[in-house]
C-alpha cells in the first residue's frame, strides 16, 4: 500500500500507520471532497519531524480514529512528543491509545481482516503521470528519503 495513495470517499476517514525508511509515518484522510492528506513523520531520538507535509493536528487524529471518548488530547500530545523507542513501538503506543486495530500487521506483517484494494488501470496511469510530472517540476523528489 502506498502511504500517499488517496482513499476512496466511501472509506474515509482513513488512517494509515507505516514504517518507511526507519521512520514512523501516520497519515489521515478526512471526509470531504477537497480534504487534504495530513501527515506525521516521527524519527527515533528526534520525535516528530518538521516536513513540507500538512501536519495532523492531534484533535483531527482523535476525531478520525473515533477515539474522542477514550483518548484525551493531552495523552495524544504526550505520545506525539515522545522521542524514545523504535518506529514500530511508537506506532503501537499510538494505536493502543486510540484503541485501533493493526498491531498484528505492524508487528507480524499480517492480520485477520486485511482488505486488498487493487487500483484500476486508469488510476495507475493517473498516478504514474502525476509522479512523472512531480519529478520534472521538483527534481529533489526523486530520492528515496522522506523530506
Amino acid at each position: 500500500m502506498l502511504a500517499a495513495a488517496p482513499a476512496p470517499m466511501a472509506r474515509r476517514p482513513c488512517l494509515g500507520f507505516f514504517v518507511i525508511a526507519g521512520r514512523a509515518v501516520v497519515t489521515v484522510q478526512v471526509r470531504g471532497w477537497r480534504a487534504s492528506h495530513l501527515w506525521l513523520v516521527w524519527e527515533p531520538g528526534t520525535g516528530l519531524r518538521e516536513a513540507d507535509l500538512a501536519p495532523i493536528p492531534p484533535s483531527v487524529l482523535v476525531r478520525a480514529a473515533g477515539a474522542a471518548g477514550h483518548a484525551s488530547l493531552a495523552e495524544v500530545k504526550a505520545v506525539l512528543s515522545s522521542v524514545e523507542g523504535t518506529p514500530v513501538q511508537w506506532l503501537l503506543s499510538l494505536l493502543d491509545l486510540l484503541q485501533l486495530p493493526g498491531a498484528d500487521l505492524l508487528v507480524h506483517g499480517e492480520g485477520p481482516q486485511i482488505t486488498e484494494i487493487e487500483p484500476s488501470p486508469r488510476a495507475v496511469r493517473a498516478f504514474d503521470a502525476m509522479v512523472a510530472e512531480d519529478r520534472t517540476r521538483h527534481p529533489e523528489l526523486t530520492g528515496d528519503e522522506l523530506p
